[in-house]
């Protein structure tokens, strides 16, 4: 039984984004025959709703926030804590991945790192944030024993960039589901009548919710968008600007699974406006409800729909798009988004995949640990049964 910590989610039970969907998923498939400690930000979840297990997972409170700049210190501290505890530690996001050298001084714990997206390249941040978060996403890749690009384009990015080659694995979006005839939410949300698109989304720049909205402002189809518009300057800009619209419904968060999943189960396409690439969580979940997809032309968002959802670079084409539609090419989108999805996204396969690379570092730490043993100077070795029990259940395969 692998020891394995999961860093940089704001925690589980999953009620915030991406890597809180992805650490909960882990903790569902790989619980059973691994110990987990997840670290969890104290913030997040008021005293009762603080647990010591979740699924057999332990659970470590950190009291800061898990995003933002606090997530610097959230990840240091989270990094440090779990040498007490696991052999393996899988590190979601480069924030706290500055602290890696200083790790890999004093310590043969195994470290992954997923990279996320391309952090530095968010415009919501100034000039020396970019320059940390470059410089965490180097030691995330140089110091790590293995990192993980959730897309194609940003294994490419590493390799071209670190001259090192990412493992692949994607997220997954199967956990949602079709909840379109649930009587509570088509009472709540019986304004939303006919055809109508969705965009769920932070409300950040790099997200391109300006171009989205400006678009749909210049047409007559209706557009819901869900985002934290609350959050900052930006949002309330936005928010004031375009509320008045007839044909657009501005929501604010809604993290109820099946809340969201009704108001994307009704919608007649995706909107996907993310340029700041990976994977991107959203829009895999709505591909694995099925739903045409319309997608800001970036290689990460081409590369996750395979090339054959709709595409656009500016408020224009997005326009042109809408104003084109015809149902034999929506239909013909949907059944590629799902094909996809069914093929690419589901969480049971991701999970798998994880598994796989954390037994392959754990592995290779023992391996070393078994060969140095033997060649301890006092030539001190293992009973052959010790040996052969050790080989064979990791499943190593090497010649001493």
């Amino acid at each position: 039984m692998k020891r394995i910590a999961i860093i940089g989610s704001v925690g589980v039970p999953a009620n915030y984004g991406g890597f809180e969907t992805l650490t909960q998923n882990l903790v569902d498939h790989l619980g059973d025959s691994n110990e987990i400690t997840v670290f969890c930000s104290r913030k997040a979840y008021t005293k009762s709703e603080r647990k010591k297990t979740y699924k057999g997972a332990r659970l470590k409170y950190v009291p800061l926030k898990a995003n933002g700049l606090s997530s610097i210190l959230y990840d240091y501290i989270s990094i440090i804590w779990s040498l007490f505890y696991t052999d393996t530690i899988v590190v979601l996001g480069v924030s706290g991945c500055s602290i890696l050298p200083f790790i890999r001084l004093f310590t043969q714990k195994k470290i992954i790192v997923n990279i996320d997206g391309l952090e530095w390249r968010r415009k919501k941040w100034n000039k020396v944030a970019r320059w940390f978060l470059r410089l965490s996403e180097m030691f995330a890749v140089r110091f790590s024993h293995a990192h993980v690009a959730d897309n194609k384009a940003i294994q490419r990015y590493t390799a071209m960039y670190y001259g090192s080659v990412g493992h692949v694995i994607a997220y997954g979006g199967n956990q949602n589901r079709d909840t379109s005839r649930d009587y509570e939410f088509l009472t709540k949300y019986n304004y939303l009548k006919g055809d109508y698109f969705i965009k769920v989304a932070r409300v950040e720049p790099e997200n391109n919710i300006e171009m989205v909205l400006n678009a749909f402002s210049k047409t007559q189809r209706q557009l819901v968008v869900v985002g934290n518009w609350k959050n900052s300057t930006y949002g309330k800009t936005l928010f004031n600007k375009y509320v008045e619209y007839e044909n657009i419904h501005l929501l604010n968060p809604v993290y109820e699974s099946a809340e969201i999943d009704f108001l994307r189960s009704h919608a007649t396409a995706y909107i996907h406006g993310h340029e700041a690439g990976g994977t991107n969580p959203s829009l895999v979940e709505a591909m694995c409800l099925g739903l045409p997809v319309f997608a800001y032309d970036v290689s990460f968002n081409r590369e996750t729909t395979k090339s054959a959802a709709m595409y656009f670079q500016n408020a224009e084409e997005l326009v042109q798009l809408l104003n084109a539609i015809k149902e034999p090419s929506l239909r013909m989108n949907w059944v590629n988004m799902k094909a996809i999805a069914q093929q690419n996204y589901q969480w049971k396969d991701i999970a798998h995949q994880y598994n796989e690379l954390i037994t392959g570092v754990y592995s290779e730490s023992l391996k070393k640990a078994v060969i140095e043993r033997i060649n301890r100077p006092d030539r001190i070795r293992l009973r052959t049964n010790e040996f052969e029990a050790m080989i064979r259940t990791q499943g190593m395969k090497f010649k001493l």
